[in-house]
């Protein structure tokens, strides 16, 4: 993958001739960071036939799904917000059990579902079959039962 900053620095018109550099290049998606408008990622995509990462873009773009499928891209970074929420919880439940809170007391706690279906654990063990002709065994762990 490619990544240029450039269309919120220098202009479109090097941002194209760096993408058609990486893309001559060989590499795989062009990662375009600071596409605001969409006049902007309608000349990028015109200007190379590699599938499109957005980032740091605006919330028109990022949240008109059917514009960006148009264009070819194919991610687009929602923000860092994610992660943000995600120290927080972390933070919370570290708080609660410097407090005094039980581990199984805690609150927004996902659960073992959805812990399976995030890390792919089904997937993980058809693949250790495919490639080491064994499952593995895993022990339970103490808060998995």
């Amino acid at each position: 993958m490619g990544r240029t900053s450039a269309a919120s620095a220098v202009g479109l018109d090097e941002t194209i001739a760096r993408i058609r550099a990486y893309e001559h290049a060989g590499v795989d998606a062009i990662f375009l960071a600071g596409v605001k408008k969409e006049a902007e990622l309608a000349a990028l995509s015109d200007a190379v036939k590699l599938p499109l990462i957005l980032g740091m873009t605006s919330s028109d773009l990022m949240m008109n799904r059917a514009l960006l499928a148009k264009y070819r891209v194919r991610i687009c970074m929602r923000s860092h917000k994610v992660f943000w929420a995600a120290v927080q919880g972390a933070y919370n439940a570290m708080a609660a059990l410097l407090s005094g809170t039980a581990p199984e007391d805690l609150t927004g706690i996902a659960s073992e579902e959805l812990i399976e279906d995030v890390t792919r654990v089904e997937r993980y063990a058809r693949a250790e079959v495919e490639f080491l002709g064994v499952a593995q065994t895993r022990a339970k762990t103490p808060d998995r039962g």
